[in-house]
């Protein structure tokens, strides 16, 4: 697609966008790492198991840490990928393009706050080990308000971002920025997300389809920061 075919496109600023798609592209090879780490490893934190939670993380801890450190690389990424999605789309809907990237951006702090309470857990996962039979029990209370706090934490967190994205997506087909099948199947993708986070509410071990619901929405976003990055503008679209 060239800028020249659509008005709207021509108030895109290019340089903007193609750093749109590198950090999307970013956020999500973050994700992907810290889901290799979680899924296999048993990583992912069931309150309803503390003793189980706190013994897997005991047996993995430098790999629990890495994969929360991956958690806010990618959670940093999506936070400027929401001020510069706003740069390069200001000039199409102004408002619109505020709306979704505060969504996004709001949803990227949630979660950075979120992580922060996971490596709370690390620490207290070490004490632990060691500690006697009442001291575990008192552990294992703490542990499991912090990680239901933290459960809602990235479920907000996650669907925030998800509903930005999907205001842009609107936008976006819309002005016929994107292709209209790959902003049907954005808006499909979109809702599949935010279902994906209701499973793990009514029981917790299903976690992991959470996860599987979760992964179309990320294909979608892969593709959609390839066509960011390899859009096409003339050089008026990087100028205001």
């Amino acid at each position: 697609m060239t800028i020249k075919e659509n008005t709207a496109m021509a108030k895109v600023e290019a340089r903007n966008v193609k750093l749109s798609g590198i950090l999307w592209l970013g956020s999500i090879v973050s994700v992907i790492c810290s889901l290799a780490l979680v899924i296999p490893n048993n990583l992912a934190l069931n309150p309803l198991d503390m003793a189980g939670t706190f013994s897997a993380i005991n047996q993995h801890p430098q790999l629990h840490i890495l994969e929360l450190v991956f958690d806010e690389i990618s959670n940093l990424l999506t936070l400027l990928l929401a001020g510069s999605l706003f740069l390069g789309f200001r000039r199409i809907s102004p408002t619109s393009a505020l709306m979704a990237s505060l969504l996004i951006a709001t949803g990227a702090i949630v979660l950075i706050i979120h992580d922060m309470d996971n490596f709370t857990i690390t620490w207290i996962a070490e004490s632990y080990k060691n500690s006697g039979v009442t001291d575990k029990l008192i552990l294992e209370k703490i542990g499991y308000s912090m990680i239901l706090s933290a459960k809602w934490g990235v479920t907000i967190g996650a669907n925030c971002i998800v509903l930005g994205v999907l205001l842009y997506v609107f936008l976006w087909a819309r002005k016929q920025v994107i292709p209209k099948i790959l902003g049907y199947v954005g808006v499909f993708c979109c809702l599949v997300a935010i279902l994906a986070s209701i499973p793990y509410w009514f029981d917790f071990s299903l976690e992991e389809l959470g996860y599987n619901l979760y992964f179309p929405f990320m294909i979608w976003e892969i593709i959609i920061g390839i066509w960011f990055f390899r859009l096409n503008t003339p050089t008026g679209g990087d100028h205001d």
